[in-house]
């Protein structure tokens, strides 16, 4: 059964909504499966992503001037950053690693920063590490959803109490449905569902009203 840490209803105009954020049970891996993230390696031979000092020289060599060392934090779940912006975390002296892997660009990245001056192409570079360290440390976590909407007619009792749990519609076609997967960390996740999929719906009742 697939945990939903967020499940809500809504009633509007003889339609209701159900609109739910789920884990995703089968993420994309984001540095494998998307462009423009780059690459993490880990020093540490725990991680499926390890390289030894040879690869680690190598990829130095090749791509020194745009490689940018990574910090790693470990306490039930995990963290990757940039090398010094962790610090200042509780017990990171302690279950933290100061220089614990490094982050390469791919192909597409160091293509969009040919256009920038050494000093900006720097700043670039630490730009994305960061962000892939983010969207690398949700995947790792768990912390990847899907959102879905499903707009159904209103059921009732005899006795007119409405039917608001999603199961008593498994027999019914909905009015509309929609669902996106693959959306990393919890904000995004709820972003999505208030500002796309949730105006879809309501718009979805109110074409029903008007049919």
């Amino acid at each position: 059964m697939t945990y939903e840490p967020y499940s809500e209803r809504e009633v509007r105009n003889g339609h209701i909504i159900f609109k739910r954020i789920v884990h995703d049970e089968c993420p994309p891996h984001p540095l494998k499966d998307c462009d423009c993230m780059g690459e993490i390696f880990s020093f540490s031979s725990r991680h499926a992503n390890s390289i030894d000092r040879e690869r680690t020289d190598a990829l130095l060599h090749e791509h020194g001037k745009d490689a940018v060392f990574l910090s790693y934090f470990e306490h039930g779940l995990c963290k990757w950053g940039v090398q010094g912006s962790m610090g200042n975390m509780p017990d990171f002296q302690w279950d933290g690693v100061g220089t614990a892997g490094i982050w390469i660009p791919d192909k597409y990245l160091i293509e969009e920063a040919e256009k920038l001056d050494e000093k900006e192409r720097r700043e670039k570079m630490e730009e994305w590490a960061r962000q892939a360290c983010e969207v690398y440390t949700q995947w790792c976590n768990g912390e990847v959803y899907g959102v879905t909407v499903e707009v159904y007619k209103v059921r009732e009792s005899v006795s007119g109490d409405i039917y608001d749990r999603r199961e008593d519609y498994r027999y019914e076609t909905p009015v509309f449905e929609e669902s996106c997967f693959g959306l990393f960390g919890m904000e995004c996740a709820e972003e999505n569902l208030e500002n796309e999929f949730l105006p879809m719906a309501r718009e979805a009742v109110a074409e029903a009203l008007e049919a």
